[in-house]
């Protein structure tokens, strides 16, 4: 950086060479995280503290199948409340037989939660060049290509890039450029609220946050994705039923984003050491975010969640009437899912004129700067917040 200008340099044709074409490809495999690198109880040791937990009177019925947030537990006590008038049974037999089978699927499952979240796709980028020049022209093109197939499942990223620039020399003393960029970008990712500062704890904190790392660290390995039917397999998370895997499928978040530039460079030589620089350039940027939730997410339905009394009065997500405290809670999303949808643009112009000027006396290098500049940025921001929304209405 010189007087807070940071210079950074690009690629360039060059004068008197044929043309030329280079093409470059660059692919990485990026390896799973291991729970042989961190410090966590597998299912077996788990189950045992479960165990532990509900001789001593924490997993009865109504906490575990009403409760906040619930695990095996949670499924066992529902699959044995749960009766189908078709057969005339109840999912689950209510001996100790029929629970002791239960458990000791849980117990064994040792579910390895980075091996099923996190992929092992490739990123893979290609990049294709041409440059060259004539007598009072050089020349330098590239188009590049990238393609991130996610390090997990619910990450995605196709990116595209292009570059053109040429210099002009039309005298001795004068030199000028033109360039062009523009690149697009579509990412996907899991879906993803703000996060809020707990003044007390001093800690951030983000309601149902589905990161597939903090998701797999934090997860219980006696959960499992599948039940034995290989059905999707629900557990409790905040009052409502959760799948990550169905989450991810109904609680997206999509990325688009444009952006160009032009620029224009022109560098005369008013003598030895001493030179002018003018530059103008034009900036021209959209980014579009889109978050879709169904209502068939754990997010949607924890905002419906009042099976009973208590949960609606435990349920933070349904609205309180603070002037009526006794009162049941209320649904705020009876029907439909969320859309949160972000517009932003940026429109931006740039121009400088420099004077550059380097002299050596002695064994001493001196170097003076100085520019005068002009911007303007114009920033607009459109944000959308839907409720209700019928997906599966188009």
């Amino acid at each position: 950086a010189l007087n807070g200008v940071i210079v950074i340099t690009t690629k360039n044709g060059r004068r008197d060479t044929p043309l030329s074409v280079n093409y470059s490809t660059e692919n990485t495999v990026r390896l799973k995280p291991r729970y042989a690198d961190f410090d966590l109880l597998n299912s077996q040791e788990t189950m045992s503290l479960y165990r532990e937990m509900e001789d001593k009177g924490y997993f009865n019925a109504g906490s575990a199948l009403y409760g906040r947030r619930g695990g095996v537990f949670h499924q066992y006590y529902k699959a044995a409340n749960t009766y189908d008038p078709s057969t005339g049974t109840f999912g689950l037999e209510n001996t100790d037989a029929a629970r002791r089978d239960f458990l000791r699927r849980a117990e064994y499952a040792n579910t390895d939660w980075f091996d099923l979240l996190f992929t092992l796709s490739p990123t893979t980028q290609h990049t294709l060049s041409l440059s060259g020049g004539g007598k009072n022209t050089a020349t330098y093109a590239s188009v590049g290509f990238l393609h991130d197939g996610g390090w997990t499942l619910p990450e995605k990223v196709d990116r595209l890039t292009a570059n053109l620039k040429n210099t002009f020399f039309v005298s001795p003393r004068l030199t000028a450029t033109l360039s062009a960029q523009g690149s697009l970008r579509s990412q996907s990712a899991p879906g993803t609220l703000p996060q809020r500062k707990n003044h007390t704890q001093g800690v951030f904190e983000r309601d149902f946050d589905i990161n597939p790392f903090s998701y797999a660290l934090g997860t219980s390995r006696t959960l499992s994705p599948y039940d034995a039917n290989g059905r999707l397999s629900f557990y409790r998370n905040n009052w409502a039923p959760f799948n990550i895997l169905n989450e991810y499928a109904n609680n997206t978040l999509d990325l688009e984003v444009i952006d160009f530039k032009l620029q224009g460079e022109a560098t005369y030589q008013l003598r030895e050491g001493l030179s002018l620089k003018a530059l103008v350039a034009a900036r021209r940027a959209h980014t579009s975010s889109t978050h879709k939730v169904t209502e068939n997410s754990n997010l949607v339905q924890a905002f419906r969640a009042n099976e009973t009394p208590l949960v609606a009065k435990e349920n933070v997500y349904l609205v309180h009437d603070k002037d009526h405290p006794d009162q049941q809670p209320q649904i705020g999303i009876p029907q439909g899912g969320l859309l949160d949808n972000n517009e932003a643009s940026l429109s931006s112009w740039l121009a400088r004129l420099a004077a550059d000027y380097d002299f050596r006396r002695g064994e001493h290098d001196f170097k003076a700067f100085a520019f005068a500049e002009l911007r303007t940025a114009h920033r607009t921001n459109t944000p959308f917040t839907g409720y209700g929304i019928q997906y599966d209405r188009g």
